[in-house]
């Protein structure tokens, strides 16, 4: 599991991804916020604790995105050679996707 201040980046990183919002009125984080307290999505800290257990390198992005009315975590991890390699989850289940560069 990342460090507090890791984890309190990725959570900023996450939220502040654009998102459409529903009704053009609610900001960013109120969407997500309100996903998450609704049960629609897993917290970002679920999704990152499923992901560090089946990946290897440093997570250093989270995105969350509305993919065709699907939302998706995006995370991005680099490894010891820095490469970096993105993967997907469903926010909803946690279950890895397959993504775009997959």
């Amino acid at each position: 599991m990342p460090s507090p201040i890791l984890f309190s980046m990725l959570v900023a990183v996450a939220l502040a991804t654009p998102v459409p919002a529903f009704g053009g009125e609610e900001d960013d984080y109120e969407q997500a916020l309100r996903l998450k307290d609704s049960g629609d999505i897993l917290s970002l800290q679920v999704i990152v604790e499923r992901a560090e257990r089946d990946n290897t390198g440093r997570l250093i992005e989270a995105e969350l995105e509305d993919e065709d009315g699907d939302w998706v975590y995006e995370l991005e991890f680099v490894d010891e050679r820095g490469h970096t390699l993105k993967r997907y989850y469903d926010a909803r289940t946690g279950e890895p996707r397959t993504g775009k560069d997959d």
